[in-house]
Parts: C-alpha cells; sequence; structure tokens
C-alpha cells in the first residue's frame, strides 16, 4: 500500500543529508564520509518494538493510510514490510525483517537502491551521444570557421565516453547520500508510528548490509 509523502520529510530529509556530508570517514573507504556516499545505507541499528508481529504491522499499515509512512508495503517472506528510502535521480526501498526474540519483536533494516533506473539511465546517455554529434556539427559549421566542423568528432565522442562514467557515479553518490539519510528518517517515523521511544544514540555502526 503505497502513501503520500509526509508533510515536512522534505525539510527532515535536507538536515539528514547535512549531517551526513559531515559523518566522520570509515577506514579503507575510498572518498571522503563513506556514510555520506552510502558506504552503509539506511539505518544501522535494529529497533525494538514491544509488540506482536500482526498488530504491529497493523499497526504501520493505520499509520500509512494516514501518510506518515511514505511508500509502506506489507511483504512476505524474508521481509515483512518496506518503506520507500526517496533519492534523486535513484531512488530506493528500506526493508524490514521482523524478528521475534522473547517477549518483543526486533526489526533489522536493509537498504535497497532499484537496480532499474541506474540501467534507464545509462541507455539515455548513450542513445543520446551520437544525435549529439551532428548538432554540435551544424553549430560549428554555422558559427565557427569555415571547415572546423569536419573535426568535432575526433574531440566530440572521446568526451562524451568519458563523462558517461563519471555522470553515472555522481549520480549514485548522490542517491546513496540521500537514500541514507531518508533511511533514517523513516526509522524515525516507524519508531514514532509504534510508540517507540528511544534514548538519543551517540552514534551508528555501519552494520546494514547493501543490495
Amino acid at each position: 500500500m503505497d502513501a503520500k509523502h509526509p508533510h515536512g520529510a522534505d525539510q527532515a530529509t535536507a538536515t539528514q543529508i547535512e549531517e551526513a556530508k559531515h559523518a566522520p570517514e570509515v577506514a579503507g573507504a575510498p572518498g571522503a564520509s563513506s556514510a555520506a556516499l552510502g558506504g552503509a545505507l539506511g539505518p544501522a541499528q535494529a529497533l525494538v518494538v514491544p509488540m506482536e508481529p500482526g498488530a504491529m504491522l497493523d499497526q504501520l499499515e493505520r499509520e500509512a493510510r494516514k501518510g506518515r509512512l511514505a511508500g509502506f508495503e506489507r511483504l512476505s517472506g524474508e521481509f515483512g514490510f518496506e518503506v520507500e528510502a526517496f533519492a534523486v535521480p535513484f531512488t530506493g526501498v528500506m526493508r524490514a525483517r521482523v524478528e521475534r526474540e522473547g517477549e518483543r519483536t526486533v526489526l533489522r533494516f536493509e537498504t535497497r537502491m532499484s537496480r532499474t533506473m541506474p540501467l534507464v539511465w545509462l541507455v539515455i546517455l548513450v542513445v543520446t551521444i551520437w544525435p549529439g554529434l551532428p548538432l554540435t556539427e551544424n553549430l560549428i559549421e554555422a558559427v565557427g570557421p569555415e571547415g572546423w566542423w569536419q573535426y568535432t568528432i575526433w574531440w566530440y565522442l572521446p568526451l562524451s565516453v568519458i563523462s558517461l562514467p563519471l555522470a553515472i557515479w555522481s549520480g549514485l553518490k548522490r542517491s546513496r547520500a540521500m537514500m541514507h539519510a531518508s533511511a533514517h528518517t523513516a526509522r524515525g517515523d516507524i519508531a514514532r508510528a509504534l510508540g517507540v521511544s528511544e534514548p538519543a544514540r551517540q552514534g551508528e555502526s555501519a552494520a546494514t548490509n547493501v543490495g
């Protein structure tokens, strides 16, 4: 069952992104702030809920109908439910394993990016390279020195091909940072929806699995 984005979610996500940008770098991870780049996507800590799994899922479903859990959907099998982990340009979902431990239910989260949109984006970038060549040649022929358009292919194609991996990497980097922030926000929304109050956390581990 899908739900609209809760009011104020964009502001909360923006705040989380800024926090993620200043997160300490993980030892051995390439680049700055591995957490901010999505090296460990989604909330790292499990959520302990003093409810039966069935009652818990029913409560989350009611909250989703009120628009408080974006993209909530009950699942069967390995995961009990999923919510949206909003990001641009590639969005994803945060799924929760529902495990019963004694008198309590434990939610263990895993955030996954959609594999479809990066592939679609790559195809669009590839198929737009060649149409851009004659357009560029026509522009140079119209405004540049005579005959210079003939040399366009020698610099246009190499620059276009080189920029493709950079464009994909940039999109993945940005999306992972936004998914990380969105997943933290979603975890807080789930805790509030279930009436779970937790002490302030001093830090989070990077133990979340990535699919």
